[in-house]
C-alpha cells in the first residue's frame, strides 16, 4: 500500500477514475490535523504494476501545478518528487514489494 497526501482542495476525488484507478484498489480518508485548518486527504493505494501508471499521473499534474503531494510507503514519507523521477521510484517500490 502506499499513500498520497493531499489538501483537500488540491484533489477532485470524484474524479479518480479518470486515472485510470479503479475503486476496488483505493481507499480514501480525510484527515484532520490538530495544528492548522487545511484539511488533507489520504489516498490509500494497493501499489502494484497496475495502479503505478495512475498514481504517477496524480503526481506529476499536482506537481506541474505547484501543488504539494506527500507520498508515504512503509513508514517512509518521500517530499520534493519531480515528475521526472515519480514513475521510477514508483516502479523500483513496487518490485521492493514483490520480493
Amino acid at each position: 500500500m502506499i499513500t498520497l497526501e493531499f489538501k483537500k482542495e488540491d484533489i477532485e476525488l470524484d474524479k479518480l477514475n479518470m486515472y485510470g484507478l479503479e475503486a476496488e484498489n483505493y481507499e480514501i480518508m480525510q484527515i484532520k490535523k490538530f495544528i492548522g485548518n487545511a484539511e488533507t486527504v489520504a489516498l490509500i493505494v494497493t501499489l502494484s504494476t497496475t495502479t503505478i501508471s495512475a498514481i504517477s499521473k496524480i503526481i506529476i499534474e499536482k506537481i506541474k501545478a505547484n501543488k504539494t503531494v506527500k507520498v508515504k510507503y512503509k513508514g517512509v514519507e518521500i517530499t520534493g518528487l519531480s515528475s521526472d523521477n515519480t514513475l521510477k521510484i514508483l516502479k523500483e517500490l513496487c518490485k521492493k514489494d514483490d520480493h
